[in-house]
């Protein structure tokens, strides 16, 4: 008998899209996810899909080695993830497939009358993300953003500390994902990924989440605050061209791609109680990898690219953060860092949240209105792109219930 029956709390759980041997950097990730979930007491794979055969097989194997059953396997046919979705022994999904795909696969998984685990972001446009808050709200079932940004341990810390009114009433914000990822726009052989077909069909920011999702909690967005509107403005593409000359040659295919999306893409958000918030976005241009994230209250700021706060009296210089550590820490990295730092690190955290959302039938912290609205950020800033820098509402999927601060009260929280 595996350790997951063992336990009498059993979650079974299919796994779309896992990828190959995982490495916890993007390649393979839902592997490394489902990885992640078998190191929790009380979880049986029972099902995995993948488009190539050789992934389903590799997942397979590694569930029949760690956990002692073998997961059916799903690759061919018509939709084979919807027949995985029709199975009786999955109660729930971890979806981890190409980014395009997350929504729809996780509106018809929730329909199936499955729990749903997301990878990042949530999806793009605005019909699917209206059509995803609507099955997760009919079906009754579970929705976790699988969003690890937000529960890096210092950012958790700055959450503490927000929290807890150490920066006041805050009023501004800025956050960021730059990110040099060029070279994962090409498989080896030179096909192209999903990740290099953004450039060429799609305009805006299409990785709002890690950068907005914290700043989004620091601020308490949907929980008595909103983001209103946006205006957004991009560089001409220049960058993703000159590598694909460079990497296969100027008389390639690769070469002959047409580029639509900048390679930097500036976001300036209003919220309700007239905050401003600048997301920037940046996954082509040759540059360290760069997160930055800063709050500024009416009682001071914390800004991560000089690792300082300055609070209080205090305000003139520039104290490293780590001197609250001891205060500020997050409880839930007080109690469970040990064994987050060996398994998983934040995505422990977010893979905790989800199976406690299954167990305790509760909504969890990361729900599908974060999801909805920082993901979002794209067709927001893709249609002010399109009309020269013009102001876009951001819709509100709360529809009015983030006036109540306490709306959630009940959710599941970090602990």
């Amino acid at each position: 008998m595996t350790a997951a029956k063992k336990s009498g709390k059993l979650v079974r759980l299919a796994v779309i899209g896992p990828g190959g041997q995982a490495t916890g950097t993007g390649c393979g990730r839902g592997m490394y996810l489902m990885q992640t979930a078998l190191a929790f007491p009380g979880v049986e794979v029972t099902a995995v899909y993948d488009l190539i055969e050789d992934n389903v097989k590799q997942n397979v194997e590694y569930v029949r080695k760690v956990a002692g059953n073998t997961p059916a396997g799903y690759c061919k046919g018509a939709d084979p993830y919807k027949d995985l979705l029709a199975r009786d022994d999955v109660d729930a999904v971890v979806i981890a497939a190409t980014a395009q795909m997350h929504a729809k696969m996780a509106a018809e998984a929730l329909l199936a009358g499955k729990h749903v685990a997301s990878e990042v972001p949530g999806g793009y446009n605005m019909d699917e993300l209206w059509e995803l808050v609507e099955a997760k709200e009919k079906s009754g079932k579970r929705y976790v953003l699988l969003e690890n940004y937000i529960y890096l341990r210092q950012n958790m810390m700055v959450l503490n500390m927000a929290r807890k009114g150490v920066f006041g009433e805050p009023y501004v914000g800025e956050c960021s994902y730059l990110h040099d990822c060029r070279s994962f726009a090409f498989h080896p052989d030179g096909r192209p990924t999903w990740r290099e077909e953004w450039y060429r069909s799609m305009i805006g920011n299409t990785y709002s989440t890690h950068s907005l999702g914290p700043l989004a909690k620091w601020f308490g967005i949907n929980d008595g605050d909103r983001l209103t509107e946006s205006v957004s403005m991009m560089t001409e593409p220049r960058v993703m061209h000159e590598y694909a000359v460079k990497r296969f040659g100027p008389k390639s295919p690769q070469a002959k791609f047409k580029y639509k999306c900048g390679e930097f893409i500036r976001t300036m958000i209003q919220t309700a109680k007239g905050g401003v918030i600048t997301v920037d976005f940046d996954l082509a241009s040759p540059r360290p990898m760069e997160c930055y994230l800063m709050i500024q209250g009416n009682k001071g700021i914390y800004n991560s690219r000089y690792n300082g706060v300055a609070l209080g009296k205090n305000t003139g210089s520039w104290q490293n953060v780590g001197e609250y550590a001891a205060q500020y820490d997050h409880p839930c990295w007080k109690k469970y860092g040990e064994k987050a730092d060996k398994c998983g690190g934040s995505d422990f955290f977010t893979i905790r949240e989800f199976l406690r959302s299954v167990r305790e039938d509760r909504e969890p912290w990361l729900d599908v209105y974060e999801s909805c609205t920082w993901s979002a950020i794209f067709d927001v800033s893709r249609q002010s792109i399109l009309k020269k820098g013009a102001v876009v509402e951001v819709p509100d999927f709360t529809r009015g219930k983030w006036k109540k601060a306490d709306w959630r009260k009940n959710n599941i929280k970090p602990a």
